[in-house]
């Protein structure tokens, strides 16, 4: 079974395959290929690793979708997380979203959450743009327990511009790292 999971295959599927007609074939719908990751709709699974920005750790999480890059960092700065997210895109696209903005916030499951009004709470830097927010231990939590987490700065009218990450495969991996910075 971890050998599925490290390939990205649900297990399920083979429980679904005694269900095939005498020629061997199975219809699914859309939603079942994608559950069961037969299907991406170009959203490729996320990646997490630490890594070293001088002597210190931090966890990057990283999600390519077919038109944005989702980045997410992790610092542990005294004892607290500062969630850096972060969409990449290109500098003119960057630079457009960071100039319009009226605020910024992030989704857990499709619901606002740490909003910042204004024309500060997300920098464009470069090809990026980043929404950074101190975690507590309770937004955190629930940073963790969510299935899915976006980052979006709204602009002029109804335009909003951001990304998402998907949690299931990476949750245990933030887990880990915000134990090892509480030091619990």
């Amino acid at each position: 079974m971890a050998y599925l999971d490290q390939m990205g295959i649900d297990a399920k599927a083979f429980t679904i395959s005694t269900l095939a007609d005498r020629n061997g074939v199975i219809w699914l719908a859309p939603s079942d290929a994608l559950k069961l990751r037969f299907a991406n709709n170009g959203v490729e699974l996320p990646s997490a690793e630490i890594k070293l920005a001088g002597m210190s750790p931090y966890l990057r999480v990283q999600q390519n979708h077919a038109n944005v890059t989702t980045r997410v960092l992790f610092n542990c700065e005294g004892k607290r997380i500062h969630m850096t997210f972060g969409m990449v895109t290109d500098p003119d696209t960057s630079a457009m979203i960071g100039e319009n903005q009226k605020r910024s916030y992030l989704e857990l499951d499709g619901k606002e959450f740490l909003v910042e009004m204004g024309k500060t709470g997300a920098v464009a830097n470069q090809s990026v743009v980043w929404i950074a927010r101190f975690l507590t231990a309770q937004t955190l939590v629930q940073v963790i327990k969510s299935e899915n987490v976006g980052g979006w700065v709204d602009g002029f009218g109804a335009v909003r511009y951001g990304a998402t990450l998907d949690m299931p495969t990476v949750r245990s991996k933030i887990a880990e790292f915000a134990k090892q910075c509480y030091g619990l």
